[in-house]
């Protein structure tokens, strides 16, 4: 699940947006308390008060700093000018960027967002040595593709048992010998843009001389063969494993409320998958319900290795969130997504409206003024590109009534997953909403959210 905390107190973030020349930092500053009641003077008669807190930054750091003020004989001064007091040292609030440099004299835009703690300035920032290019959904999307290739996963395997479980009750659903072939899927949507039919009349209609039309269906019909499933052989795709009928057994199965070709776990009545309307022989489960995983994957106590393809392939729900929104949105060639379960009820309407932003978020760390352990690295924060979105939850009444929800917005898209990866999806969003403060998590009807891609330094 998400790896960001709750915006809380002394926490910061900084954006940075590949169009805009200067980043955005946002830090929280607490309200200050006073140290002794005005009355009250010290041994030297100095009155010392905290009545600021400073924002200081460097090259790679971020500070906040508790202000003591003294008034004494001499006038008002803060207690780091260099004036003897008994006032008790600073109170500092450390943190450490790592892959961002940043340009102290570059500092502007200095304001209060919602005149009371939340400061903001804008500042110029590098990452690693570079400055941020615009990226495309199909580029962001390529990318995360290109982190482990999918064609390791059955390479690494191929010598071993391949097993699928119930992601809500772990009950196994199909066990595949070392003998059965895995068959890679060119991509998702592989099987519904070669739809026989289709194909068949742009090749016969379109051409112009003659043409073998018998031939050429023959052709097309072998190649769709050669991505179904059948005995001793799986298909996999980045999103769904296919799995001839035949190899399974219908007692873990139970068939959907509203529409008979869903499939459900007959434990739990789970959505899992479907069967294809097209291919009637053809099984298709989400990796989003179902775990693929491997005898090795089971048995390993390796700390950090993965235990199942998403892990191997995407690392992080979140990651593999990103690819099926970022999927679906280029095949639809819009922006704009609703999310459905299999059986069509609405859940979320997404709007990526900020495909690539870099950020950095965390707290600021108290320094411990009495150890000089440069070599912490507790106070150490990384950056991470992530996908922005907008998103609106659909109640009960929202999925009856809402005019997008309904699917009469015809700029939106369709992305289909089993309803509890539909929650999963739901639950990511909001957490993520939490990383910002809390005046940013509203945008008109909209919540904004984002979804983490990669750190910055792999």
């Amino acid at each position: 699940m998400p790896s960001l905390c709750e915006w809380s107190e002394r926490s910061f973030m900084l954006e940075m947006k590949p169009k805009n020349e200067l980043a955005a930092l946002y830090v929280d500053c607490p309200p200050v308390s006073t140290k002794q009641e005005k009355n009250e003077t010290n041994k030297n008669g100095t009155d010392c008060d905290k009545i600021t807190e400073v924002v200081r930054v460097g090259d790679h750091y971020l500070e906040l700093t508790e202000e003591e003020v003294c008034d004494d004989n001499d006038g008002v001064h803060r207690k780091d000018s260099g004036i003897s007091s008994n006032c008790e040292p600073c109170s500092r609030y450390y943190a450490f960027i790592e892959d961002v440099s940043l340009d102290p004299k570059t500092l502007s835009g200095f304001t209060w967002m919602d005149q009371n703690r939340l400061f903001m300035c804008r500042i110029k920032a590098v990452t690693e040595g570079q400055y941020l290019r615009p990226k495309t959904n199909a580029r962001i999307e390529k990318e995360i593709l290109s982190f482990v290739d999918i064609k390791e996963f059955v390479e690494d395997f191929r010598e071993e048992e391949k097993y699928m479980f119930c992601n809500e009750c772990k009950t196994q659903i199909h066990v595949a010998s070392p003998d059965v072939e895995i068959k890679i899927m060119p991509n998702d949507t592989y099987l519904e843009n070669s739809s026989s039919s289709f194909d068949f009349y742009c090749r016969t209609s379109c051409d112009g001389h003659a043409f073998n039309t018998e031939k050429a269906y023959k052709e097309h019909e072998e190649k769709i063969m050669e991505f179904l499933p059948s005995k001793n052989k799986m298909v996999l795709s980045c999103s769904f494993v296919l799995l001839n009928k035949k190899d399974i057994d219908e007692k873990y199965f139970s068939p959907g409320e509203t529409k008979q070709n869903v499939l459900c776990c007959s434990k739990c009545l789970v959505e899992l998958g479907c069967n294809m309307t097209n291919y009637q022989d053809c099984y298709k489960f989400y990796h989003s319900a179902v775990t693929f995983t491997t005898a090795s994957m089971i048995s390993s106590k390796i700390v950090n290795r993965p235990t199942n393809f998403i892990e191997y392939k995407f690392e992080t729900m979140e990651r593999y969130f990103a690819y099926l929104l970022l999927s679906q949105s280029e095949n639809d060639g819009t922006s704009k997504v609703v999310v459905r379960s299999l059986e069509g009820k609405p859940h979320m309407f997404i709007w990526i409206y900020e495909p690539y932003v870099v950020m950095t978020s965390g707290s600021l760390k108290k320094k411990d003024e009495t150890t000089n352990n440069t070599d912490d690295e507790s106070d150490h924060v990384k950056s991470f590109a992530a996908l922005k979105v907008m998103y609106k939850i659909f109640d009960s009444d929202m999925a009856i009534y809402d005019s997008k929800a309904q699917g009469c917005d015809p700029s939106a898209g369709t992305l289909e997953m089993p309803q509890n990866a539909c929650l999963k999806f739901m639950e990511l969003l909001l957490i993520n909403s939490h990383a910002f403060p809390p005046s940013f998590r509203l945008l008109g009807q909209f919540c904004v959210s984002f979804l983490k891609l990669n750190n910055i330094r792999q």
